[in-house]
């Protein structure tokens, strides 16, 4: 994968006892001690070959062999239910197949989680935490692998997602 970007970052706010605004009062306890927390993954697609099942070479076994380059197997507007040009592959016959390795690639992927956390101090060094925690905070749907098996009904198409869909949980958590 050619391309990956990873952003994690942890941003304590600038408010409550001993920090740069709000340090004292009751607005200190409310507004204080807040964190914020966010990752970001985002790469390229993964690279994948397209193969033909069975046993095209006659060697006794299967699912050994790539298929015939016969055609460009890129589209100028891919979809989910055709990713890459059908025609541009064909069974090979009595061979193991023309075609190079990782010629094709899935679709990108991106993904985003967010924590928002408060700090309660209890004293003796320990701490309550408050977090809310969100997987995939925008919903990104990120659609999945295509199929690359010419002899398969959903060959060409993206059948599936990868990841899931937005999570939300709450927590609370002793630090002692």
């Amino acid at each position: 994968i050619p391309h990956i970007l990873t952003w994690a970052s942890i941003w304590e706010l600038p408010f409550g006892r001993g920090k740069r605004w709000l340090n004292n009062g009751a607005a200190s306890w409310i507004l204080g001690n807040w964190q914020v927390s966010w990752m970001l993954l985002a790469r390229s697609g993964q690279p994948m070959t397209v193969t033909a099942g069975g046993d095209p070479a006659n060697l006794g076994f299967s699912n050994y062999s790539r298929a015939d380059l016969v055609g460009d197997p890129d589209l100028d507007n891919p979809t989910a239910d055709e990713w890459f040009n059908k025609a541009a592959f064909a069974a090979p016959v009595n061979a193991f197949g023309s075609s190079d390795r990782n010629i094709i690639r899935a679709p990108s992927y991106w993904n985003v989680d967010f924590t928002l956390q408060k700090n309660i101090p209890i004293g003796g060094g320990r701490q309550l935490e408050l977090r809310m925690e969100a997987f995939n905070v925008f919903n990104h749907v990120n659609d999945g692998n295509p199929n690359v098996d010419i002899t398969n009904a959903n060959y060409s198409k993206i059948t599936g997602m990868n990841g899931r869909a937005r999570q939300i949980q709450f927590g609370v958590r002793f630090v002692y």
